[in-house]
């Protein structure tokens, strides 16, 4: 039998990964804006969280695919236990598993500048997350509340973060205020609180799913 990954550890370690690669990031800010070095090498975009290629964007991507692994695990159980909601888990782990790839490939980016529309890419996580709530209600409500609650929880925090990363871009593009209209401190500082909270809500789900394992 394989061997759970301790659900209280594996959260130390995320959350303290999470705070160090936030840290650097907003020190990079702090460079380009206070001190108008806005490279450093590469390095200020390299650890920006808000910059599509840059390793906070493959942690948060390489946490959702633990996601996906760890729903398509329990989808596995839930179909060998003749479970009726075992098809449920693996749209699940489907799920993240497309996130994980639209955080390492930037698909919602490419389908945006395809529409060419300012509103695409807001209309498209809003309709999402709808679907997500309607198709997925009956496993979440099935499940026993020490898992239903973290799992509510992780979706309403990365939901929130999704959409306000939409907002931002809305309204960056839709902007002509100023030519660069994302290149300010403001915006930096709300792209930053944003993809924090997609990255925390991506491992309160993964010690959601793990504690699950350690009781089953």
């Amino acid at each position: 039998m394989t061997r759970v990954p301790s659900a209280d550890r594996t959260t130390r370690v995320l959350v303290a990964v999470v705070l160090v690669l936030n840290l650097a990031s907003a020190a990079g800010q702090v460079s380009k804006y206070v001190f108008d070095h806005g490279r450093l090498g590469g390095l200020v975009p390299l650890l920006f969280v808000g910059h599509p290629r840059s390793v906070p964007t493959w942690f948060l991507s390489s946490c959702l695919l633990v996601c996906a692994l760890l729903f398509g695990t329990t989808a596995g159980e839930q179909r060998r236990a003749g479970a009726p909601d075992g098809g449920r888990w693996v749209a699940l782990s489907l799920l993240l598993a497309f996130l994980s790839l639209d955080e390492a490939t930037g698909l919602r980016r490419i389908a945006v500048r395809a529409l060419a529309s300012h509103g695409a890419g807001l209309l498209a996580a809003g309709a999402g997350v709808a679907v997500i709530a309607v198709a997925f209600a009956r496993v979440v409500a099935g499940l026993p509340a020490e898992t239903r609650r973290p799992l509510l929880l992780a979706g309403a925090i990365y939901a929130a973060g999704a959409l306000g990363l939409e907002l931002l871009a809305l309204a960056g593009r839709s902007s002509r205020l100023v030519h660069h209209p994302l290149e300010t401190p403001a915006f930096a500082t709300a792209v930053s609180v944003a993809r924090l909270a997609e990255m925390l809500a991506a491992v309160l789900c993964i010690r959601a799913l793990l504690s699950r394992a350690e009781r089953a």
